[in-house]
């Protein structure tokens, strides 16, 4: 009988002796407080249930904020506060944490750890992320391709409205509709094809549905095998083999759009949609043929699969299920919906489809959207990343080859970070003026390096999603819709007349879908040496030593000055020198046909104008401003700083021949700098004359162009706001740069 009992007793107190041992230990070594208790093999693998970041979350309310498990073999810390993370993804520990742990979806969905998402900080991840930020998603890239966005957006609205017309009580299926919205925008984007709709090759579109959904079931599954690897001896290998078989069937498929690309490129391929599409403009495919033929070493097929598959997974199914719960929300609180569609009809109005350009102009539809972010995360854990050494966080030691969890829907829903965090109020998003405002209490797209490279195409595609739907219809629900998350699609709405809900490729994982049906009726209608005294002792961006000064004057540079939407905001007075330009040479040469044309000058003309309209509002060459006085000084100015600004001055390198007759040289670059100052300083001045009273300014060119923001004026603006560092001097050299350099360099390379 006591040889019994002793069986029984002595695992359990060897299971006691081990656990308290382990968490003594784990205190001695000031590593983040533990659950107790750590059992034997399987760690804190008990503590685990579906949905995987609710059961996160209630051991983080338990124990704090950072929380260090073992989960299996593997050590995990996790993080679910906002400081918490900002010290682990930006501070001091952004590099330490830059890794992705070697896990076996990054094994096969990451082409071994070589893609964007899985591959290891390094030279070969920056290029893969300077790639994806440059050449595929950067704003300019967006920009050339709204067309679609545009056309897909006509297109969800018709097809609603065309069903609703043919039968006004029917109950319309949605959910499908907003899959192939997102959908096709990618794809499209990606390869030029649409794989939904009318006139698409069905067997294609069922391959990719099928590879989309496969790898939305897998991908965000917690793998049983990562953590206790013995597992794949007891019947786990089979999950293994289904990777494979996944990834087999994406390969496959990307290596024949990729083949199918070079067709269209050499001329032999028969789809159609590509020859069309591929004439118009360039699809992502083709930048990355065209960098794999610069560079074919590097740019193999391979890698070319490994981008455009992320983008394909990324940018339709968590953008999908996004949309999804907006729809849903805004269906579930129709005082939201009133108000988004009373502010539509006022920007918009009746007569048109709202448009990529008018979601910036609309800040209740965006805070609809960053509160369904908030509410439902795209991520609710943010993929895993991976400590390179040891660290100290929250004033814990963390020890390298730690995996690192943040959980963003403990983050989202944190009472002491969000009032009321499980309402839906969009009102709440009301003075921030983006991310930045909000710091690391809002994570929808992860941060630091390794944050979603695709969140401006993401929230522009719910934009308009969301604000067509909005915009186009008036919405009822059939019955209730249940807003519990759902681990998979419900198979019918909660009540109302039921109808078949489709396989979407955006099942279970994480984010959770709503439980009901997104389902709606009542349509509305669809509406029809020199150079340091030139410069102002080194004031100025190009020459400015490398310290604070020079990292604001190039900020400014680049996000206030020259950014792609200031650009875009001045591109009219590029189109209107670009037809003054042609319409001169062509009267030239319709007057004399046999004439010698002066093209230099012309294209001094040219470019000098475009940028003194962008920099100033004014033109100083061509008709009505050849004999001005300013335009007389102005061309003497920059011929002077052109002649001498890069010319090697003795001086310099010989400081004592200044004693010697080289004293001139610095006197003549003197005088050429008060020349330039004072010419500058009186454009200033101008322009704060037009902002106080245009009637003041005999100047008519500077009242008509006041009304869109000049150089000058944006500067102007952040002197207001900071006018002990936005100092005239300040504004004079950041002008003076941008006229002189961008001119002369320019001009040289048309010349």
């Amino acid at each position: 009988m006591e040889t019994q009992l002793c069986f029984f007793i002595s695992p359990i107190i060897l299971l006691a002796l081990y656990s308290i041992t382990l968490h003594l230990v784990n205190k001695l070594r000031n590593l983040p407080p533990s659950p107790f208790p750590t059992l034997p093999f399987i760690g804190h693998i008990y503590l685990l249930k579906q949905p995987f970041h609710r059961s996160l979350s209630e051991v983080s309310r338990r124990y704090g904020p950072a929380l260090f498990l073992r989960l299996g073999s593997r050590s995990v810390l996790l993080i679910s506060s906002p400081s918490l993370a900002e010290e682990c993804l930006t501070k001091k520990n952004d590099l330490i944490f830059a890794n992705r742990p070697k896990l076996l979806n990054g094994r096969y969905f990451g082409y071994n750890y070589t893609s964007l998402s899985w591959s290891p900080y390094g030279e070969h991840w920056r290029n893969l992320r300077r790639i994806s930020a440059v050449e595929l998603l950067s704003a300019q890239r967006m920009q050339m391709l709204s067309c679609i966005q545009a056309d897909e957006t006509l297109t969800l609205v018709r097809k609603l409205f065309h069903v609703t017309r043919e039968e006004p009580d029917k109950v319309l299926e949605v959910k499908s509709t907003i899959f192939e919205f997102m959908f096709n925008i990618v794809t499209r984007m990606i390869t030029g094809k649409r794989y939904y709709g009318k006139d698409v090759e069905k067997k294609e579109a069922k391959i990719l549905e099928e590879i989309v959904s496969e790898t939305s079931k897998v991908a965000l599954e917690t793998n049983v095998v990562d953590f206790l690897p013995v597992m794949r001896w007891f019947g786990y290998k089979d999950v293994e083999k289904k990777l494979i078989s996944i990834h087999e069937k994406r390969d496959k498929f990307m290596q024949n759009v990729i083949e199918e690309q070079r067709r269209a490129r050499s001329g032999e391929s028969e789809d159609a949609a590509i020859k069309s599409y591929s004439k118009k403009m360039k699809t992502m495919v083709e930048v990355l043929l065209d960098l794999q033929a610069s560079e074919p070493q590097y740019y193999t097929d391979q890698t070319i699969k490994n981008l455009l598959l992320v983008l394909l997974q990324g940018g339709s199914s968590t953008s999908t299920i996004a949309l999804e719960w907006a729809f849903s929300l805004l269906l579930d609180n129709p005082q939201t919906l009133k108000k988004a569609q009373a502010e539509i009809d006022a920007h918009v109005g009746y007569n048109r489809l709202i448009t990529e350009a008018d979601v910036a102009e609309l800040p209740y539809l965006r805070h609809i959207i960053l509160e369904t972010l908030r509410l439902h995360p795209p991520a609710s854990i943010l993929q895993p990343h991976f400590s390179s050494a040891e660290c100290l966080v929250g004033g814990f030691r963390v020890p390298a080859g730690t995996i690192l969890l943040v959980n963003a829907w403990e983050i989202h829903h944190n009472p002491k970070t969000w009032a009321d965090p499980e309402k839906f109020r969009p009102e709440r998003f009301e003075g921030f003026d983006g991310k930045r405002d909000l710091g690391f209490k809002f994570l929808p797209f992860g941060s630091g390096r390794r944050a979603c490279p695709g969140e401006s195409l993401a929230l522009t595609n719910l934009g308009l999603g969301l604000g067509s739907l909005v915009q186009c219809f008036d919405w009822e629900k059939v019955g209730a819709i249940d807003m519990r998350e759902a681990s998979k699609p419900a198979s019918q709405p909660v009540s109302g007349p039921p109808f078949h809900w489709p396989h979407l490729p955006a099942e279970a994982t994480l984010p959770p879908q709503p439980v009901g049906g997104v389902e709606a009726i009542r349509p509305g209608t669809l509406p029809a040496t020199g150079l340091p005294i030139l410069w102002v002792q080194l004031h100025e961006p190009s020459l400015g030593p490398y310290g604070e000064h020079w990292k604001n004057l190039r900020r400014i540079s680049a996000m206030e000055l020259l950014s792609s939407q200031r650009i875009q905001m001045l591109s009219y007075i590029r189109a209107d020198e670009t037809l003054t330009l042609v319409r001169k040479l062509f009267h030239v040469t319709r007057e004399d046909p046999d004439k010698v044309l002066e093209v230099k000058s012309d294209l001094f003309e040219f470019m000098f104008n475009v940028l003194t309209r962008m920099i100033m509002g004014k033109r100083y060459y061509g008709k009505n401003v050849e004999k001005s006085k300013e335009a007389k000084i102005l061309e003497e100015i920059e011929s002077e700083t052109s002649k001498l600004a890069l010319e090697t001055n003795v001086v310099d390198f010989l400081p004592m021949m200044r004693w010697f007759g080289y004293k001139d040289v610095e006197k003549k670059l003197i005088s050429i700098c008060e020349k330039r100052d004072k010419f500058m300083q009186s454009v200033i001045e101008e322009h704060r004359r037009v902002r106080s009273a245009s009637a003041e300014s005999g100047d008519a060119a500077l009242t008509m162009l006041s009304k869109s923001k000049t150089i000058v004026e944006v500067l102007l603006d952040l002197q207001a706001s900071e006018p002990e560092y936005y100092t005239d001097e300040t504004i004079r050299n950041l002008l003076l740069y941008a006229s002189t350099v961008c001119v002369d360099e320019i001009y040289t390379l048309y010349d």
